[in-house]
């Protein structure tokens, strides 16, 4: 077992730099627990992965610097953005249990994908939901249709309630598959402008 603290200063507003003394308190708290205690890189460096381990955590989490890499399933738009350092985190619903408005911190290839997603999310738990507000929803706002394409927004019309949801819990990721992605802090610092093998992003953040 594990627990990872999330240590990325966007994470927490007005903070100014990593905070710490949460990894410390945890590592405290464990007290000889048989589990792992791991931190969010706050860049994407080596110098930053060995500051963690120096301050006691087991393991490194460094998931977001592999955006950057050639083997990764990202829209090219957001691997432009991200190589010219314009993709930023935000707090997007990510349709893991669309019903609570599940979020998670996340970079996305720009404002309209972003609007969108929040959109349908609140369509989504809208009480009596049914395919005219969808409907409407289009024709307000060209966000949620551009990303659901026209032929979808048709044939989601005629339903209502439980199959309409359905059918937007299978959309809506889909629709958004590469375009937003999940993110920790390791980009920071990570001197890709353009993508790099996987295995040479991990040699560059490997501790020595």
């Amino acid at each position: 077992d594990a627990v990872c603290i999330d240590l990325v200063p966007w994470r927490a507003t007005g903070a100014a730099e990593p905070a710490a003394d949460v990894l410390e308190d945890a590592l405290r708290r464990r007290n000889g627990a048989p589990f792992l205690v791991g931190a969010s890189a706050a860049g994407g460096t080596r110098a930053a992965v060995e500051a963690l381990l120096a301050m006691g955590a087991d393991f490194a989490a460094v998931g977001s610097a592999f955006l950057m890499a050639q083997e990764a399933n990202v829209a090219p738009s957001l691997r432009r953005a991200l190589a010219r350092g314009a993709a930023t985190p935000r707090l997007l619903p990510d349709w893991t249990c669309p019903e609570l408005a599940s979020r998670t911190w996340s970079l996305c290839d720009g404002d309209p994908i972003a609007v969108a997603v929040e959109e349908l999310q609140g369509l989504y738990t809208r009480p009596g939901l049914c395919g005219a507000d969808l409907a409407a929803l289009v024709q307000e706002r060209a966000e949620p249709g551009a990303l659901l394409g026209a032929e979808a927004v048709a044939a989601c019309i005629p339903l209502s309630g439980p199959a309409l949801r359905a059918r937007l819990r299978a959309l809506v990721p889909d629709a958004v598959r590469g375009r937003i992605v999940p993110c920790d802090g390791s980009l920071r610092g990570l001197d890709a402008r353009a993508p790099l093998p996987a295995a040479r992003i991990a040699e560059a953040l490997r501790p020595t």
